[in-house]
């Protein structure tokens, strides 16, 4: 630098800035460091921002420092992020509804096999040659196979029983398992974390703490990003991911709702047959 400083030809400018960033970029090569004096703020980046903000997850790794800029990211969390939660609570029912009506679709499919089987066993029973024409002849008792095989297929119900399961279909909808919601939502973020395994240089256990971190909304920031642009694409899935969160938190409340009144109740029957048996 003092060379470049005495040196008499180094006096303009051109040649100056020019002898400057060689010497510069001399120095980053002896060091093995570079300096870039570039934005980060592109347009990828700012959706990247953005999603980080009405998402509440907040890696910290981008963020404004001018006034101005940091006026405008309250403003947008102020109405993006209820938006969001809105968007999430819809998406989380679209869901629900959804996952419910497969898992009803697939018991029905194994309901329908066994009760095939069923009558398959019950016609290799069905009477033949000369036990049709005593059949015909009313010496059988038709109603006792009838009957028995309609309790073998547990369709042996009254009208009463048919009004009430309608009741009950029309009054609520069918409950889902708290392990089909926590499987689908493990299996979600064993399946995201494949994804961000194929593009950023991470481990799979690393892919999985990020989706956790993510999906939480604890955004630690430790695990960072480098592809912003395809993380912007991902949000996508990040928002389907806490929209099962969502559900699943849903239907875990549920269940312990369900669990203590259930508890309350058996405890109330009991104290009542005590209290009528004198003890």
């Amino acid at each position: 630098m003092e060379e470049l400083v005495q040196d008499t030809a180094t006096r303009r400018r051109g040649y100056r800035k020019k002898a400057l960033e060689e010497a510069i970029d001399n120095y980053e090569q002896k060091l093995e460091f570079s300096v870039k004096n570039e934005s980060q703020w592109t347009f990828m980046s700012a959706m990247y921002f953005a999603g980080t903000l009405f998402t509440t997850i907040g890696y910290g790794d981008i963020a404004c420092v001018t006034t101005s800029g940091r006026i405008a990211t309250v403003i947008y969390s102020c109405v993006g992020i209820p938006f969001m939660l809105i968007t999430l609570n819809d998406l989380g029912k679209f869901l629900y509804n959804n996952i419910n009506g497969c898992v009803k679709g697939f018991e029905d499919f194994t309901t329908y096999l066994g009760a095939f089987r069923l009558c398959r066993r019950s016609n290799a029973n069905f009477p033949k040659g000369d036990e049709l024409l005593t059949l015909e002849a009313g010496t059988t008792d038709v109603h006792n196979d009838v009957s028995s095989l309609a309790s073998q297929l547990g369709s042996e119900r009254n009208e009463s029983d048919y009004e009430d399961i309608e009741d009950e279909e029309e009054r609520a909808m069918p409950r889902m398992s708290v392990k089909v919601a926590l499987g689908i939502t493990v299996g979600w973020i064993f399946f995201c974390s494949a994804l961000f395994k194929l593009w950023e240089d991470w481990t799979y256990g690393e892919s999985c703490y990020f989706m956790f971190i993510s999906l939480s909304t604890i955004g630690l920031g430790d695990v960072s990003v480098k592809r912003r642009d395809m993380m912007v694409l991902c949000f996508v899935f990040v928002i389907v991911g806490l929209s099962l969160v969502s559900m699943t938190i849903n239907v875990i409340q549920v269940a312990l709702e369900d669990f203590y009144v259930n508890l309350i109740m058996k405890l109330i029957i009991d104290y009542q047959e005590k209290l009528a048996a004198g003890e």
